[in-house]
């Protein structure tokens, strides 16, 4: 539709503009050509950009990054629901339910789960899209999180270490909840 407009308006311009092939005879072609080209894409890739928000769209309450923190703060969350949903015997969720009960952009807790699958805290399950918890949250030592998602350990960042070394998935999964 958006492509039948363009074209419409190219072709009352060039009707309008009759000196342009006075002038240019048989070489206004390539300029018109190239135009056009140049104007069917515009129209193409602004469809693949709406089309990629679509589903953060859908979801009508997408949370948007709000500071330093924020990959390691959607992780924990996402971790606390895979977590409830082994608790509740359901053999995990998959990213579209993540990211609706989380409101987040689907599109971006895939780069979340990514990191979470490199840890081997998270799986897929063969043959099905579904997501589920694979360490033991009260055997499972948070520092390894940490380190991927927030702060190295550093000599400059040890003072800031101290206890995060001893603290357990299943410690940082107990705190409340700050959905929001």
């Amino acid at each position: 539709m958006v492509i039948e407009i363009a074209r419409r308006v190219l072709t009352w311009y060039l009707s309008a503009m009759p000196a342009i092939s006075k002038i240019y005879d048989a070489l206004a072609t390539l300029p018109i050509l190239l135009i056009w080209i140049y104007t069917a894409w515009v129209i193409v890739l602004s469809g693949a950009v709406l089309v990629s928000l679509l589903p953060g769209v859908l979801l009508r309450r997408v949370r948007v990054a709000d500071g330093p923190g924020w990959v390691l703060a959607q992780s924990i969350e996402t971790l606390r629901l895979l977590e409830q949903a082994r608790a509740d015997n359901h053999v995990g969720l998959t990213l579209a339910e993540l990211a609706r009960q989380l409101r987040f952009d689907p599109a971006e807790l895939e780069g979340t789960m990514r990191q979470l699958m490199d840890l081997g805290w998270v799986a897929q399950l063969d043959g099905d899209d579904r997501l589920v918890l694979v360490v033991q949250p009260e055997q499972t030592p948070v520092a390894v999180l940490l380190r991927q998602l927030l702060l190295s350990l550093y000599q400059a960042t040890q003072l800031i270490w101290q206890g995060w070394d001893k603290m357990t998935l299943a410690d940082l999964l107990r705190q409340p909840a700050q959905i929001g």
